[in-house]
């Protein structure tokens, strides 16, 4: 390889980590954050909007009565970018749960790339180790989602979280059981989402400029 070749190549990995930065940036920058209007769910393609009272309603019950705090999250898209690293970068951004505690959780659903994660905070990983996460997605979240019933999914996704949170030690058969609904019940339709959007179409400029000009 040339020397020319060697320098293009570190450009490249310049430019396309310089680029992964300013679009992680941005995309965090777009998502509304709901506590500035004091509620807990975010979704702006209103995915979730039969459900979203009762979601707030249940993780501000459990606010007040724990501290803990809980961020649901519904985007269209994040791009290119990986859901659980976006996740964990959101709820760094958003500095979810009481900053002595660090007790939050952040439930982070990206519709296009179908994607669902649940990030906790280092206080938070007692009652909610990644095998109760697991449990929950994909035993009771998910079994909704391929019925279409999103809204409810998310609905009883909390309900689980909630009640992990107040057992510690609930064991598997308790922590899924006890859902109020039926997937296929209620169903949603979810969005059209564009391939590129106004953040993918600004970086792969920003890419182009970055590469091409002297």
């Amino acid at each position: 390889m040339t020397l020319c070749s060697r320098l293009f190549l570190l450009l490249l990995v310049f430019v396309s980590t310089s680029t992964f930065a300013d679009e992680l940036a941005d995309r965090i920058a777009a998502v509304p954050n709901p506590r500035t209007t004091g509620g807990w769910v975010s979704d702006p393609s209103q995915v979730l909007a039969t459900r979203t009272d009762a979601i707030n309603h249940l993780i501000s019950d459990h606010e007040k009565e724990t501290t803990d705090e809980i961020a649901v999250v519904v985007l269209p898209s994040i791009g290119q970018l990986v859901p659980k690293e976006f996740a964990t970068a959101l709820f760094n951004s958003w500095k979810i749960g009481k900053a002595k505690k660090n007790n939050g959780v952040l439930v982070l659903h990206i519709l296009d790339q179908r994607r669902i994660e649940i990030e906790t905070g280092y206080g938070q990983e007692g009652p909610l180790p990644d095998v109760k996460c697991k449990w929950i997605l994909d035993e009771v979240v998910v079994p909704y989602f391929k019925k279409g019933s999103f809204a409810d999914g998310h609905y009883e996704g909390v309900r689980a979280i909630l009640r992990a949170l107040k057992d510690p030690d609930i064991k598997h058969d308790d922590l899924i059981a006890g859902t109020e609904t039926t997937p296929g019940d209620s169903i949603q339709e979810l969005p059209k989402i564009p391939e590129r959007d106004e953040i993918t179409i600004k970086n792969m400029g920003t890419v182009q400029r970055s590469i091409y000009d002297g």
